[in-house]
Parts: structure tokens; sequence; C-alpha cells
């Protein structure tokens, strides 16, 4: 996955907990591999997530206020949307005798 950088920090997004993944998926309502971060709405949530670490009191709503550049320190391009793959445990449809 990629890393992102706010407030000055930067985050790998491969260490995101498995309580963070579902919680970026539940309120992004897609699978992280599908998630565009380019939208404002799941921006926010990336970053009310990763910036709660550090300030456990933070809000979505507070988090929502921040602008761009509070955000990203200048650099107000969004990161780039995950392509990342992931291998989970699917069924696979039986082999034909």
């Amino acid at each position: 996955m990629a890393k992102v950088r706010m407030q000055g920090r930067e985050y790998d997004l491969d260490d995101l907990t498995l309580n963070e993944l579902e919680e970026i998926e539940k309120r992004c309502d897609a699978p992280m591999e599908d998630v565009d971060f380019s939208l404002g709405k799941n921006l926010k949530v990336l970053a009310h997530v990763l910036l709660r670490r550090d300030n456990p009191k933070l809000t979505a709503e507070k988090a929502g206020q921040m602008t761009l550049r509070e955000l990203v320190g200048g650099d107000v391009r969004p990161p780039a949307r995950s392509s990342r793959r992931t291998t989970t445990a699917k069924a696979r449809p039986k082999a034909k005798p």
C-alpha cells in the first residue's frame, strides 16, 4: 500500500490495524483496494482514522474542518488511490470432474 504524509508525519497504510482497516472500509462503503482517496469524504475518513492515533479525542467533525493545506502541510494532492491487491480466502468454484 501507499504511504501518506499528514500534518508532517508519514503514515504507511500497511501499518493500519485490522480495526482501522475495517473502519475505513465501512465508512467509505468499499473494500480498501477500491477506496478513492481523491474524494473528500474518503480523505476525511482516512485523516480521522490516522490522526486519531496521536489525538484520540479528534472527532470526525474536527477532522472535516481541516483544510487540505493543514492536513498535508502545503502539498494539497490527496494520496493516490490504493493499488493494493489482497489475497483473501475466497470460495473457489469446484473443479469439474
